[in-house]
């Protein structure tokens, strides 16, 4: 009896059966009453479904469990993720949106985006589905209109839009507002007005005095903002755009050669930043081409417009754009090579350049390739032909993620050194950005061994923190100087993951509906994605259960229309709508439907909540309060809503680091091998996690209270009020405040006496130290280095006063440097050369430093300055013997002054000084 029951148990799982197994075993319980029970469980059994062999977060499934767990860590990526670089990162406050870099680039780029946006579209929920909307907002923004000249002061036409634009708000960058590393970028009241912006109708890099205006960006742009509106289906929303996505295609049209139906460019006008260098003809004059990338991208979108101008009833307008579509597709034949695939472009000559294995511009270009096929501008033969052929040059990605071409251009007058040497940037480097769209089109081809490799390289890079863009050396590695960064995240890497996900299912959101098509690996027999389809105000969860051919579908139980070539309509689907696909000679095994989505669970731990010193402010949210609001929010049934959404997301970010803090104490935290590149600093990533928290926390109460640059933010009525109720907003600062003024940048490292570089104690002995808020006279020094006893008469405000172990740390809080006024003095006995006084960061400029350096030279560096090493700074002392060193810093004169046993030996002057914000 007790091994049925056991068996029973273990098939049914011990958290169902609890109450059931304590029943059973329960003293008293009669024979009979126990063999009753074991009937009804017994049958239970026979109907559950069999365990799954992969149950994963995101994603279930049976047969190829390796594929299902790369799956299923693409979608972790795209949310709140303890282990990898994730979207929920990419936040800026200034816009209330997405950003492409909080570390590095502060903006919203079309050529960067453009992958990993139109991947992840299909999955985008509250908040990220307004805060896409509100980053590609800003290219429409400020779009061109023949009149307004942009950053850089080009008039861009009418209908163009922008390679990148920001936004810089008032409240100050220690609020999340501005430029990272400038730190008054911004000014410091949030007063929901703009402080700078930026917008560039020209690509930016290399020359843009001499480049096209950005045809392939305005192109993408249309792409990406037609499939949002056409996910979001908002019909308000289609038609406050309309009109400028029609400016943008009437643009588009106007480089559209009447004659042949492509599209010309010049030099820059392409998608990913320079990479076309433009054709001289004989006469040395630059000429426009027929570049094969803008006229499949522009394509692609009209695609995409015809179904929201149907949407919204314009049939009119469809049929013009339509018409136009089919010109297009009919002559891009006169951009293929003889094997089918695509060339770069064709001169007004007719010289084909990018024919793959001609004895002159003998290259492949890689993306108007897989464009072509991800964006369904090529039907399924030919999409099948150009991805075979480009998996098949296996230099294309010799470190598993796609170059952009291969072999080098050879192209006359190309430029070939710094950035532009092959396997560098934009000639042979490699974009997560086209690698996302490489996916969605290896997997329409059924090609799988490439895109799940990419994904699982790149997985490995974001578990890291070193996913940034490009990557050099052929795909391996960020650049050197990128590397010194203490992480590396760029909004690009999300390409590989979202493109993945994106892939398994081709997506054709339709004005009459959504129409899907699988393409998962032969390997997956039972497929269970978790993760919400999103169609308008419905909520799609799809299963696919067998391999090959499908042979039926149900949406919520009800049949669905299949097509010849294997598309599913989904024509009316329902608030959550479960569909299961069946494939080959499969029995149905029914659809997965998701259960209520449980609130958070906060731990009741008070570390929980501890924000480091140099991260405390005021004027941030409390994020004890966000948590009160959140709860009041789930019990007024709110947390669906844009606002419940955003704070349970920088809920989630918190559990998140809390969650990575745990797996490092354990020592299960995944940091895989990369080589040859270098691990992040876990702290620093913690911290973003943190930031990225109050910031968001930030932007929700920014959002409450109407400080926006967006028109028509209405915040609901109810969030207001319980934001109100718990005291959500915090102190707002204002221009009369008080701002600190640092001559040293304040960072949490200790405060160090004594040490080698590499952190063990220095040869030698250390005497008496001292830290002094003030000030002190050439007397007052002059006294500290008369004699090294004891201080007797405190009269001066000391922070600290003792003969500390040689290599110990000060007890001091981390904030100590920021006062206006100090005074440091060490009594110091050394044998060789090392560090003094130690408050930086090894190798920068974060904090201060005394050592003893070179030639026994004593030298100092504040933030980014440094003295102490030059021939007219007598500042030599001699090895084993007792020297007095102090160091004065005064904010109001704005120098530092080192002492040498009593005497003046040199000044940093002019120190700048920072605020806080």
């Amino acid at each position: 009896m007790e091994l049925l029951i056991s068996i029973l148990m273990l098939a049914l799982g011990r958290a169902r059966t609890g109450v059931l197994q304590a029943s059973l075993y329960r003293k008293g319980t009669s024979m009979i009453f126990k063999i009753a029970i074991l009937t009804s469980l017994a049958s239970v059994v026979l109907r559950a479904a069999p365990a799954h062999e992969y149950e994963g977060t995101w994603v279930a499934g049976d047969g190829d469990a390796k594929s299902l767990k790369l799956i299923d860590q693409a979608f972790d990526s795209l949310a709140v993720s303890t282990e990898m670089v994730s979207l929920s990162l990419f936040y800026k406050r200034d816009w209330n949106g997405m950003v492409l870099s909080n570390t590095a680039w502060p903006g919203w780029w079309i050529q960067n985006t453009y992958g990993p946006s139109y991947g992840m579209m299909p999955f985008l929920e509250e908040p990220y589905a307004t805060w896409m909307k509100h980053a590609q907002g800003l290219w429409f923004r400020l779009m061109g209109d023949g009149n307004t000249p942009d950053t850089n002061g080009y008039i861009g036409p009418d209908g163009t839009l922008v390679d990148c634009s920001l936004v810089f708000r008032g409240g100050g960058r220690d609020l999340g507002f501005g430029h990272i590393a400038r730190p008054h970028s911004t000014n410091p009241v949030n007063d929901g007005k703009i402080s700078q912006s930026a917008t560039y109708y020209r690509q930016g890099d290399a020359g843009h005095d001499t480049n096209d205006w950005g045809v392939g960006f305005s192109a993408a742009g249309l792409v990406m903002e037609c499939e949002r509106l056409l996910v979001t289906r908002d019909l308000n929303e289609v038609k406050s755009r309309m009109p400028q996505l029609k400016r943008v295609a009437a643009y588009l049209d106007g480089r559209r050669d009447p004659k042949t139906n492509l599209l010309r460019g010049g030099k820059g006008s392409n998608l990913l930043a320079p990479s076309f260098d433009g054709w001289t003809d004989a006469n040395g004059q630059k000429q426009h081409v027929y570049l094969t990338e803008l006229s499949i991208t522009y394509c692609g979108g009209l695609d995409r417009l015809i179904e929201l101008c149907e949407l919204v009833g314009d049939r009119t307008a469809a049929q013009g754009y339509r018409a136009t579509a089919a010109n297009i597709r009919a002559a891009l034949p006169a951009l293929m090579d003889d094997q089918g695939s695509f060339i770069m472009f064709k001169d007004p000559d007719g010289v084909k350049h990018g024919v793959y294995g001609a004895d002159k511009y003998g290259y492949l270009e890689a993306t108007p390739n897989h464009d072509s096929v991800a964006l369904r501008v090529v039907d399924d033969a030919a999409s099948k032909r150009i991805i075979q052929r480009m998996v098949s040059i296996k230099e294309l990605a010799p470190h598993d993620m796609l170059i952009t071409n291969f072999p080098a251009y050879d192209e006359p007058g190309y430029p070939t050194h710094g950035l532009m040497a092959y396997g560098t940037w934009v000639h042979g480097g490699h974009w997560s950005t086209c690698q996302g769209r490489m996916n969605i089109a290896s997997l329409r081809a059924g090609e799988f061994d490439h895109p799940f490799k990419s994904w699982d390289r790149m997985g490995k890079l974001m578990q890291n923190f070193r996913a940034d863009a490009p990557l050099g050396g052929l795909g391996l590695s960020p650049w050197s100087g990128q590397l010194g960064a203490p992480y590396n995240t760029v909004f690009d890497c999300l390409g590989v993951s979202a493109g993945l996900v994106r892939g398994l299912f081709e997506y054709e959101y339709r004005a009459d509906g959504l129409r899907v098509r699988p393409h998962l690996p032969p390997g997956i027999t039972r497929y269970v994605q978790k993760k919400a389809v999103v169609f308008g105000q419905s909520k799609i969860y799809i299963t696919v259960t067998g391999t090959g051919q499908v042979r039926s579908a149900k949406a919520n139980g009800i049949a669905c229309t299949i097509t010849a070539d294997g598309w599913i309509d989904l024509k009316n689907p329902g608030q959550v709508t479960a569909v299961e696909i069946v494939r080959g000679e499969a029995a149905a095994q029914g659809a997965w439907k998701p259960g209520r989505k449980q609130p958070l669970v906060i731990p009741d731990n008070p570390a929980f909540w501890e924000i480091p010193e140099d991260l405390q402010n005021d004027h941030h949210v409390d994020l004890r309060k966000l948590r009160a609001f959140y709860e009041n929010m789930v019990k007024a049934n709110l947390n669906k809503t844009y606002e419940g959404a955003m704070a349970r997301t920088a809920l989630e970010l918190l559990l998140a680091r809390h969650e990575r803090q745990r797996m490092r104490k354990a020592g299960t935290l995944p940091i895989p091998n990369i080589e040859p590149v270098p691990t992040c600093n876990q702290d620093a990533v913690e911290d973003m996690y943190l930031t990225n928290a109050l910031n968001m926390a930030g932007g929700l109460t920014d959002h409450l209270e109407g400080l926006t640059i967006w028109e028509g933010n209405t915040p609901s009525s109810e969030a207001v009020t319980i934001a109100n109720q718990v005291g959500l907003s915090p102190p707002k600062r204002t221009a009369a405040d008080t701002l600190t003024g640092m001559m040293i940048p304040r960072n949490r490292h200790k405060t160090k006496v004594g040490i080698s570089q590499g952190g063990g104690p220095i040869a030698g002995e250390v005497g008496r130290t001292s830290i002094f808020e003030i000030a002190m006279t050439a007397e007052d020094i002059a006294a500290l280095a008369a004699t090294r006893g004891p201080i007797k008469d405190m009269a001066k405000p000391c922070l600290y006063t003792g003969s500390p172990a040689i290599g110990s740390d000060l007890p001091l809080k981390a904030n100590w440097t920021t006062a206006n006024e100090l005074t440091v003095e060490v009594w110091i006995k050394p044998a060789g050369n090392g560090r003094i006084l130690d408050k930086i960061s090894i190798g920068g400029s974060d904090g201060f430093l005394i050592d003893i350096v070179g030639d026994n030279q004593v030298r100092t560096i504040i933030g980014s300055r440094s003295a102490g090493v030059e021939k007219d700074q007598p500042s030599t002392i001699q090895l084993n013997q007792w020297s007095h060193i102090a160091l004065v810093l005064n904010q109001k004169t704005k120098n530092a002054i080192l002492y040498i046993n009593g005497k003046e030996v040199y000044t940093l002057a002019d120190l700048p000084v920072q605020t806080e914000y």
